[in-house]
């Protein structure tokens, strides 16, 4: 594993928080095409293609900076499983992105 102390890493902000009754992981994740941050709707049968499309944006953020993932709960949510699950899942990808991205430097896929 490549470790370099320089380099900086970019953290992203991850919200779980109740939209109009709905459970919704928001990821901070600003971009052209999504100028207000990716909402993944954990109650929706979509959530998987959500999730697709938050992928791909970590993962160009990978090819140019270190991420780390930050999640906080909204004030007042209040559905305990949703919390356990959201804050297992982030630090899990968490300990993926880091793999994914060593991966890339050792790979020369991106500059360290």
């Amino acid at each position: 594993m490549n470790e370099n102390t320089s380099t900086k890493s970019v953290v992203i902000n991850v919200e779980l928080l109740d939209k109009d009754g709905k459970d919704i992981l928001h990821f901070d994740l600003v971009s052209e095409s999504h100028p207000q941050g990716i909402d993944v709707n954990l109650n929706a049968e979509d959530g998987q293609n959500q999730l697709v499309t938050v992928f791909s944006c970590l993962l160009q953020k990978l090819l140019m900076n270190k991420v780390v993932l930050q999640l906080k709960i909204n004030n007042g949510y209040g559905r305990m499983l949703f919390k356990d699950v959201c804050t297992e899942y982030i630090k899990n990808l968490n300990s993926e992105l880091d793999s994914v991205y060593e991966q890339m430097i050792s790979e020369q896929l991106i500059n360290s």
